[in-house]
Parts: structure tokens; C-alpha cells; sequence
């Protein structure tokens, strides 16, 4: 795969690079798609509370327990990697 970063990015990347903050550029880019992933589920998360709250949504049973589960491990999976 291939990114272009505009300047400001490529020289945002460079600066976490060159403090130490980072081993690589594509540590950064890593870690910024980490945040973006997070940002995305916190705003599913949110956004599932606001409906449960509002009486919306899907009714807990088995079958949706399963999938959370699941998808709690993959969070869990995913920020093991960071």
C-alpha cells in the first residue's frame, strides 16, 4: 500500500519520529489508524447507548451476546498490538 500525506502530515509524522516518540513513520501511521478504529467504535458504543436508553435497539439474548463478546476479544486483540 501507498499513502501520500500532505506536508503538514509528513512533517507531524517526522517530528513523532525524530523526538523518539516512534521508532517509524509507518508507527505513527499505525497508531493514528488505532485512534481512528477506537474513535469509531466509542461512537457505535454511543450511539447503541443513546438507543437502548431511548427503548430502541436489538433485545439481548444469546445470539447477540456471542457477537459482542466476539467483538469485545477484537478490541481486546487490537489494543494488545499497540
Amino acid at each position: 500500500m501507498n499513502v501520500s500525506l500532505t506536508k503538514p502530515l509528513e512533517e507531524f509524522v517526522q517530528t513523532k519520529v525524530d523526538t523518539g516518540m516512534y521508532a517509524s513513520a509507518s508507527e505513527v501511521i499505525r497508531a493514528g489508524l488505532r485512534a481512528l478504529v477506537e474513535q469509531e467504535l466509542n461512537r457505535n458504543i454511543n450511539i447503541g447507548l443513546e438507543e437502548a436508553n431511548q427503548g430502541l435497539g436489538t433485545e439481548f439474548d444469546a445470539d447477540f451476546a456471542d457477537k459482542l463478546v466476539k467483538k469485545v476479544h477484537m478490541r481486546i486483540d487490537a489494543n494488545q498490538e499497540k
